[in-house]
């Protein structure tokens, strides 16, 4: 049960993510409109995620796979009750 959640979550972003007018056609647009500040900003945004993830496995190894299947089962959850209530 639980890798069919996290199945379903992944499934749940991938959707969200490629969907026409989803996050990835957002993202594209708004670094396309506020160029280069964007890009910038999005640079450091991916430092950030690097230096919490670098972090994480020094304070407790295993804790980003833990993270990650609890975001997955979250995203499964959202989108099913999204599914269900649309």
């Amino acid at each position: 049960m639980p890798h069919l959640l996290l199945s379903v979550g992944i499934v749940g972003v991938a959707w969200d993510l490629l969907k026409p007018e989803g996050w990835l056609h957002w993202l594209v647009e708004t670094i396309e409109i506020h160029r280069p500040g964007s890009l910038y900003y999005l640079a450091l945004a991916l430092a950030g995620l690097l230096a919490a993830t670098r972090w994480l496995n020094r304070a407790r190894p295993g804790a980003i796979s833990n993270l990650l299947a609890f975001g997955w089962a979250f995203a499964a959850t959202y989108f099913v009750l999204r599914m269900l209530l649309a």
